[in-house]
C-alpha cells in the first residue's frame, strides 16, 4: 500500500501482545515504521515487562536496537548478558544468535 503524507497519531496505532512462540513473559509491540516496497525497513516500539525477553533468534540482515526506557539486557551466544539502558544503541550483525529483553525487576522498551 502506498504511503500517504500525514501524521499518524499515537492512539491510531494498534498495539499487540507478543506471541509466546517468540517471547517469554509479557511483551507489547507497537508498530511505528512499516516497510513499503522496495524498502525492507520496519520498526516497532517493543515493551518488555520485568524479566520478559525474546527467544534465541537471528536476523538474516542483522538488527539494530535503540533503547528507549527502563533497563534491558542483551545476550549474544557464548557471552554473558549485558545491561542496556536508555540511549544505548545495540548493533547485531547478520545471522548472530542473540536474545534481548527486560532486566528481572525493570520494564524495558526499545
Amino acid at each position: 500500500m502506498p504511503v500517504k503524507a500525514g501524521v499518524v497519531r499515537a492512539g491510531e496505532r494498534t498495539t499487540k501482545q507478543g506471541s509466546p512462540d517468540t517471547f517469554t513473559g509479557t511483551v507489547f509491540q507497537d508498530p511505528v515504521i512499516t516497510a513499503n516496497s522496495p524498502s525492507r525497513l520496519g520498526g516497532s516500539v517493543v515493551t518488555f515487562t520485568p524479566g520478559a525477553r525474546t527467544a534465541w533468534h537471528a536476523h538474516p540482515v542483522g538488527q539494530t536496537l535503540y533503547c528507549l526506557t527502563g533497563v534491558g539486557r542483551i545476550c549474544f551466544q557464548g557471552q554473558p548478558p549485558q545491561a542496556i539502558n536508555p540511549g544505548d544503541i545495540v548493533n547485531i550483525p547478520p545471522n548472530t544468535m542473540h536474545w534481548h529483553g527486560a532486566a528481572p525487576d525493570r520494564l524495558f522498551a526499545h
